[in-house]
């Protein structure tokens, strides 16, 4: 039996249509008239252990049992108070004895299907927990609601194709528990059913965050995985790549050495591709230049350790500092040799002396002749900066760095394993300006 098929029999007693009309529009009629699923407010006038009474503008008040409250938090019993006004779901209307039965949950079900339609027709981005899983998808709760995305839809987990539904189900366990953003792709409030969407509302997230940020911004991230050409950078949303020459100020072969898996970083963001969502990013532009603090670091005439990073037919390039190199021209490695592989080889440990300084074009020029054999060297208080450094031989060095631009265009298009960094390119050319200009030999 139907609820409207039960009539009050105060009703069955009017004998003219005027008698039901006036009574229909009586607290009595309309009360009648709720029906079971309706949603109205109403007022609490008393609470007791295991009910609450709540005036819905009828004779009677409503009854809200305590089954019908949240546990915690606004609705539950321990939240109301007499003179609250809230909204209850009619779960039994008066059947013509008064008594009425009405639910904070259902009150706030109903709303919230109203909510999800709202969501539906703005395209927001919602948060949901994945509570089980089938062959065909994921349940998740959403606001209170069970929605189901699609296995097309689910992006925390790649399924191959052609799994077994078991394989599916089995994959789809991991991810219980989990807390996913999700997209409607359907709301349907009579069916009582939402479909959402995980990749959707990812793909959402990653356009706002690539139109939220711009290159020159600093950002936090992680260190996920190493390539020949690079570090990965998870921003949270996506992986940035920052190119091995962007690492470090110093020239980097082994991005390891530089970085862990896990670690925490900060980059600047150079440059963004919204359609193909990359984005390049510097580990090197984010932390402070060397080279502006290079007087703190190291002094002319002083003598310092370093490290043999680069070999080229004119001398050594040696790393003295985190982002500070110099250059040890041929005719200062001593013992003399007319090649420089002879005397030296990559990752050598090498002591040698400060000869010049230029920060300005970010030049040092260094020897290890004055250290390991100082009178056979030319005494630097007889010899200006300019005489021993290679970066100043003569009034040529103009026509001498056009005749020898190859060097620098060569190593700018190189491969990033074997180019130099801009600073050693830069020796490099001056290097050989000086080898053509004055035989400082």
């Amino acid at each position: 039996m139907q609820y409207n098929d039960f009539t009050d029999p105060q009703a069955e007693n009017l004998d003219s249509q005027n008698e039901i009309t006036e009574w229909l529009n009586s607290p009595e009629g309309s009360m009648h008239n709720m029906r079971r699923g309706e949603t109205t407010q109403g007022v609490v006038i008393r609470l007791d252990a295991d009910e609450a009474l709540i005036d819905i503008g009828g004779k009677s008040e409503a009854v809200l049992p305590v089954r019908e409250m949240f546990d915690t938090g606004l609705g539950s019993k321990e939240s109301l108070k007499v003179g609250d006004t809230v909204f209850v779901n009619i779960i039994r209307p008066d059947f013509g004895d008064g008594r009425i039965i009405v639910s904070i949950r259902k009150a706030q079900a109903e709303y919230t299907w109203l909510e999800m339609q709202t969501h539906f027709e703005n395209n927001d981005i919602l948060e949901g927990k994945i509570i089980d899983a089938n062959r065909g998808g994921a349940i998740v709760m959403v606001k209170g609601i069970r929605g189901f995305i699609p296995l097309s839809h689910i992006n925390s987990i790649h399924i191959k194709p052609n799994s077994k539904a078991d394989e599916v189900v089995a994959a789809l366990q991991q991810l219980l528990n989990k807390t996913v953003k999700v997209k409607i792709l359907e709301v349907n409030h009579n069916q009582r059913r939402i479909i959402l969407s995980e990749k959707d509302a990812v793909q959402n997230a990653i356009n706002a965050f690539l139109t939220s940020i711009q290159p020159g911004d600093t950002l936090q991230g992680t260190v996920v995985r190493f390539a020949a050409f690079g570090v990965f950078i998870n921003l949270g949303l996506l992986d940035g790549l920052v190119h091995i020459s962007e690492i470090g100020w110093s020239r980097v072969t082994d991005p390891s050495e530089i970085v862990s898996i896990g670690q925490k970083v900060s980059v600047r963001v150079k440059t963004i591709d919204p359609e193909s969502k990359r984005i390049s990013l510097s580990l090197k532009d984010a932390s402070q230049d060397p080279w502006e603090t290079v007087e703190e670091k190291v002094s002319v005439g002083e003598i310092y350790e370093g490290k043999v990073i680069f070999l080229a037919s004119f001398g050594a390039f040696v790393r003295l500092t985190d982002g500070i190199e110099g250059l040890i021209h041929i005719s200062e490695i001593y013992p003399p040799v007319q090649d420089v592989h002879m005397a030296l080889k990559l990752q050598d440990t090498v002591t040698v002396k400060i000869l010049s300084l230029d920060k300005e074009n970010r030049r040092i020029g260094l020897s290890m002749k004055q250290v390991l054999a100082p009178d056979v060297a030319v005494p630097a208080e007889s010899s200006s900066a300019e005489d021993i450094e290679p970066s100043g031989a003569a009034s040529s060095q103009t026509d001498a760095a056009q005749e020898t631009a190859p060097i620098t265009d060569t190593a700018e298009t190189a491969q990033a394993d074997a180019e130099p960094t801009n600073l050693e390119s830069s020796m490099i050319l001056q290097a050989a300006v000086a080898e053509s200009s004055v035989n400082l030999h």
